[in-house]
């Protein structure tokens, strides 16, 4: 387990405010994140995993620095531990108890990096600790994310490959990360794959393995080269979309067509060819 904060003794005035304005700032960016919510995509021919879609890919430049990594990221850069810790203050606190005696308050904190820790409470004036504190305590991931949620394929399979019927197309294990960027653990997020241009006739399933991880598969009946996109609540996660290329694996002899002068007439000692 890590230790939270300070485990003994006055925390410096320069590490408290740090904490402050981490709080402040993943509240910005929770709510930059949220006016984005009321978008919707247009409708997409999807079979699997579908539910609300909530952003449109212009909202992608608010919520994201370039197109490798999330916003969130920032705070673990911004703090010397790594582990995200933001304190929000104490409800309704001395300040806000007006002279009053309160027999309980609410204190607001967050931690970004999952893990166990020991979280010391105290008085910071008085410089003690509360009765019970380190108090332990166990971080787990939170929601899925798109935001931090990304496609890993090796350097040399950048172009998914494939072939066309019911048996073949592609597919890939996308492991979900919530906004911090901490590997889920279960499942139930709203994933969806789709492809662009909309008018191709590719299909495409979201198997939820219940683990964190998603299976998603794409199939068609006809060969050719598509971009194929995986997205969580309507947003595409960081990689997609990928280039996808289907071909066909035995001919349909019956769907077949032979042309060309080859097939009527030819000279003797000369080439003839038909296609």
């Amino acid at each position: 387990s890590r230790e939270l904060v300070t485990p003994r003794g006055l925390l410096p005035a320069g590490d408290r405010q740090r904490h402050m304005q981490q709080w402040a700032r993943r509240l910005a960016i929770d709510r930059s994140v949220a006016v984005t919510s009321h978008h919707k995509q247009p409708n997409r021919p999807e079979i699997g995993v579908i539910k609300k879609q909530k952003k449109s890919d212009n909202d992608t430049n608010i919520v994201r620095v370039g197109a490798q990594s999330s916003v969130y990221t920032n705070e673990l850069t911004s703090d010397p531990k790594g582990i995200g810790f933001a304190y929000g203050g104490v409800d309704p606190g001395r300040l806000h108890a007006h002279g009053n005696l309160v027999e309980s308050h609410k204190v607001h904190y967050s931690i970004a990096v999952c893990g166990t820790y020991r979280l010391h409470v105290g008085l910071r004036h008085e410089g003690i600790e509360l009765p019970g504190s380190p108090f332990l305590l166990e971080v787990t991931s939170g929601p899925a994310s798109a935001l931090s949620t990304r496609i890993s394929l090796r350097e040399d399979a950048r172009l998914l490959h494939g072939v066309v019927g019911p048996d073949g197309g592609c597919e890939i294990l996308v492991h979900a990360c919530d906004k911090m960027g901490n590997l889920c653990s279960i499942g139930g997020a709203s994933v969806t794959g789709y492809c662009t241009p909309k008018d191709k006739l590719v299909e495409s399933h979201v198997r939820d393995n219940k683990d964190g991880t998603y299976l998603v598969m794409w199939r068609s009946k006809l060969s050719g080269s598509f971009d194929v996109h995986v997205a969580i609540d309507g947003l595409d996660v960081l990689g997609s979309p990928l280039p996808m290329k289907l071909i066909s694996d035995t001919p349909d002899l019956s769907q077949t067509e032979l042309t060309g002068s080859g097939l009527v007439k030819a000279i003797a000692g000369k080439v003839a060819s038909f296609k």
